[in-house]
């Protein structure tokens, strides 16, 4: 298991990031998503604060899996963090990996 130093959040706050590393992060947390909806997963938690970094701040991982829930199932519960929610998990409708989707638009929006 690899030591991760911190998460995008935090370096963001702190300016630790260039442009560079940030459109880097970003694609990286597209394709950890694109591997758990390729599996059928849904993480509905995506958030910058589940993004941890490693020591010399070129890998992220996708954290905190306490809400995964697999496609089949409709959801329709509201979890997750608020900022991060897409309409229809607000609206308690049922939604699917488009959820995922929309929290990575929030999480890009704010890398940028």
């Amino acid at each position: 298991m690899d030591l991760m130093h911190s998460d995008v959040w935090q370096l963001m706050q702190n300016r630790q990031l260039t442009l560079r590393k940030r459109i880097w992060f970003g694609l990286q947390l597209a394709r950890a998503l694109e591997f758990l909806h390729s599996s059928s997963l849904i993480h509905r938690d995506v958030k910058l604060q589940n993004l941890l970094v490693d020591a010399e701040l070129n890998t992220v991982r996708l954290t905190d899996f306490g809400l995964l829930k697999s496609t089949g199932l409709t959801g329709q519960s509201l979890v997750g963090t608020p900022i991060y929610l897409a309409p229809e998990m607000v609206t308690n409708s049922s939604y699917d990996i488009s959820a995922d989707v929309y929290s990575l638009g929030i999480a890009l929006w704010y890398l940028w």
